[in-house]
């Protein structure tokens, strides 16, 4: 299985410990592997329990494609992400048009700019393998779109943090889960982000939980 990337980590609102979260076809394969472990190839970072995801259901319009997975406690991390520093653990829910956007992710350890291009009312998302389950193609609803250059992301960035850059801010915006497979004639690419305020009422729908962005990650 190809690799994938952990875009945030999370706490559970009152309780200790992380979560690592990341696309469901990257971690969790919706729940296909019942002896599935997630392991980041900078260290020994195994799970405690199976990747709790929002199942990817065929003929539907989810509204995302997110798992997350806890953090053994014996692991030492660092939440940040390399090069885009947080200012603000909440999110922005209503992004100005055209804003400026940077990620860090699989196929780029350096921040890598795009801009919000437009809202997505329902997506098709065709993978590359059955990575969820049996599922070839989705349907996501309720997206953004970002433009950006040819590099601006492979498929392995899958569950990337999308971040919006306003001023002096770097605010946490969406999850990319999926990427164009050819850049257009202009040598631009369209990658699909959801937005984290969505991803994180879903876990709660799943969960029963409430989860935050690890105020770690500022910094």
């Amino acid at each position: 299985m190809e690799g994938g990337t952990i875009g945030a980590f999370l706490v559970e609102s009152g309780k200790s410990g992380r979560w690592a979260l990341s696309a469901n076809h990257v971690i969790a394969f919706n729940g296909a592997y019942p002896d599935l472990e997630v392991t980041i190839p900078i260290g020994p970072f195994l799970t405690l329990d199976q990747p709790v995801a929002v199942k990817v259901l065929n003929g539907s319009d989810n509204l995302v494609d997110a798992a997350i997975v806890r953090v053994s406690p014996a692991t030492s991390i660092n939440p940040r992400i390399p090069g885009l520093p947080l200012t603000s653990v909440e999110s922005v829910t209503t992004p100005s048009a055209n804003a400026s956007v940077k990620k860090v992710g699989w196929s780029s350890p350096n921040p890598v700019p795009g801009r919000l291009a437009y809202f997505a009312r329902l997506m098709e998302i065709t993978l590359d393998r059955g990575t969820l389950g049996d599922a070839l193609y989705y349907e996501l609803a309720d997206q953004w779109i970002i433009e950006g250059d040819a590099d601006f992301a492979a498929p392995g960035d899958s569950g990337a943090l999308a971040v919006i850059q306003s001023g002096t801010e770097t605010l946490p915006f969406g999850l990319l889960v999926a990427v164009q497979s050819e850049p257009s004639a202009a040598g631009k690419s369209l990658s699909v982000v959801t937005p984290l305020a969505t991803i994180l009422a879903e876990l709660k729908r799943v969960t029963g939980k409430t989860f935050m962005l690890d105020p770690a990650s500022i910094g």
